[in-house]
C-alpha cells in the first residue's frame, strides 16, 4: 500500500481512465432506466387488462343482479296474486 500511494499513475493516464469509467457508468444508466421503463410498461398493461376483466366482472354482475330482482319481484306478485286469492275464496 505504501508503495502504491508513493507511485501515483501519470494524471494523463488516470483522466482517461476516469473518463472511460463515466462513459461506462453512463450508459449502465440508460440501460438500467430504458429496462426499468419497459418493466414499468408491462406493469401498466398488466394493470390495464385487469380492469378490463373487473370492468367485465362488474357488469356481468350487475345483470345477474338485474334478472334476479326482476325474477323476485315477479314470484312477490305471484305471491300476493295467491295470497288474495285464497282469502277471496
Amino acid at each position: 500500500m505504501a508503495e502504491a500511494a508513493d507511485n501515483p499513475p501519470p494524471a494523463e493516464e488516470s483522466h482517461d481512465e476516469m473518463r472511460w469509467g463515466i462513459h461506462y457508468l453512463r450508459q449502465d444508466l440508460q440501460e438500467h432506466r430504458a429496462s426499468t421503463a419497459r418493466a414499468f410498461a408491462r406493469i401498466e398493461d398488466r394493470l390495464d387488462r385487469h380492469d378490463g376483466k373487473f370492468d367485465e366482472l362488474h357488469r356481468i354482475i350487475r345483470e345477474q343482479g338485474d334478472r334476479l330482482t326482476q325474477r323476485m319481484m315477479m314470484l312477490f306478485g305471484l305471491s300476493t296474486t295467491i295470497i288474495l286469492a285464497a282469502i277471496k275464496l
